[in-house]
């Protein structure tokens, strides 16, 4: 297994950071990657975390686990598709058919275990406080399978109303109390929506 340099190292740290920014969803990807967490201490910087996870993930010999896993969350990340070529030896061959990484403009394929999926996503709904990330991977259903397609406005619609109520509450023009009450009505709402997508799938 070869090995990231340092720079290579600082961008994945950088682009985990960002895309994973919450403690939640940090032991989320740890968890789904089966890397122990009992030797990180976790803060509320994104960036020390990382670091954290990083040098516990390398003492492990975890890394390709780690990038494996972080893929599945955003298959069309750029900087996680050439890290994990360096470090399973495919640097020449990123792009080919039968390659799970695809090209940003390129959507990744559905895969024949959608359940798996719909259970992913309901395990972050569940575990994240921030809805983003659920949202996103439910946007990529409605655009890739053709069961779902009707399915998309009523997606960008919840994402557009967490967006707002994000902004609102980060702005302070809501009460702790009345944020928390419109977030678990709108995790009611997603999880009502991901039911009926799970529906749709059936058939």
């Amino acid at each position: 297994m070869a090995e990231l340099s340092l720079d290579q190292e600082i961008t994945l740290r950088k682009t985990l950071a960002y895309l994973f920014n919450s403690v939640p969803r940090s032991r989320l990807v740890l968890t789904d990657a089966g890397i122990p967490q009992r030797n990180i201490s976790f803060s509320d910087s994104a960036a020390d975390n990382w670091f954290m996870i990083i040098e516990e993930v390398k003492r492990q010999e975890m890394m390709v686990e780690l990038v494996r896993v972080a893929l599945t969350f955003y298959p069309k990340n750029e900087e996680l598709q050439s890290l994990q070529a360096v470090l399973t030896g495919t640097q020449g061959n990123t792009t080919s058919p039968s390659d799970p990484s695809q090209p940003r403009d390129t959507p990744p394929p559905v895969t024949e275990d959608i359940s798996s999926t719909i259970t992913k996503i309901q395990r972050i709904i569940t575990l994240d406080e921030d809805l983003s990330l659920a949202l996103e991977h439910m946007l990529n259903l409605t655009r890739e399978a053709d069961a779902l397609q009707r399915m998309e406005n009523d997606v960008i619609a919840l994402l557009g109303r967490w967006n707002s109520l994000k902004r609102q509450r980060d702005q302070g023009m809501l009460t702790s109390d009345e944020a928390n009450r419109q977030t678990n009505v709108l995790r009611h709402a997603v999880l009502g929506t991901l039911e009926r997508m799970e529906t749709r799938l059936s058939f």
